[in-house]
């Protein structure tokens, strides 16, 4: 079984962990990558790398073999976008160097899973993610990357199910002309396409 890490890049980057048949997120949040007032700017992008080297290696379960992101595409500010920029060439450099998968998910789309609008706000996505089960979170930095979580095992939630029932008829478990279980299979799958383009 593999284990994926959930990231919100920033300066206060949000993490949170589960494997593949996880329904939410087990372990979460937020590792500080600012540099110190002495240190060089440079400091938070090594941070960063350890982190990932850390994490990848242990902590619940099995290792990390898939890294899952929030993929921002506008920034307020230059510098938030040259940080999130170094984190991103990083977090891709890392994986290829490890074999690792990764992906990017929209964030109006995590925002849309989680608090049921592409726009909403901070404290829409920590009152969100608060009400589906993770009571303590207070940051946003920690919600976001619980909510990258959230939609990625639902969107694979489907999709794991007909994978189950495929590999079950495969080896001769299921019958052919088992109809209810086909009818599940099929809602499976039209259930994760609908989530996908959602």
């Amino acid at each position: 079984m593999t284990d994926i890490l959930f990231l919100d890049l920033g300066t206060n980057c949000g993490w949170a962990r589960a494997t593949e048949t996880d329904k939410q997120p087990r372990a979460h949040g937020v590792i500080k990558l600012a540099p110190s007032r002495f240190a060089s700017a440079g400091t938070r992008f090594t941070k960063f790398r350890d982190f990932l080297t850390i994490t990848a290696r242990s902590g619940p379960g099995s290792p990390v073999k898939r890294i899952v992101f929030e993929e921002v595409r506008r920034h307020r500010g230059t510098d938030a976008a040259h940080i999130y920029g170094g984190l991103l060439a990083i977090l891709q450099t890392f994986c290829l160097d490890h074999g690792f998968e990764y992906e990017g998910l929209p964030v109006g789309t995590i925002k849309k899973h989680v608090a049921g609008k592409g726009n909403a706000g901070k404290p829409e996505m920590i009152a969100a993610v608060q009400k589906s089960g993770f009571p303590l979170v207070r940051d946003d930095n920690e919600a976001d990357a619980i909510g990258i979580g959230l939609t990625w095992l639902a969107q694979h939630a489907g999709a794991r199910k007909c994978d189950q029932l495929f590999r079950a008829e495969e080896v001769g478990v299921i019958g052919q002309g088992d109809r209810e279980l086909r009818r599940v299979a099929d809602a499976a799958t039209q259930d994760a396409l609908d989530s996908l383009l959602d």
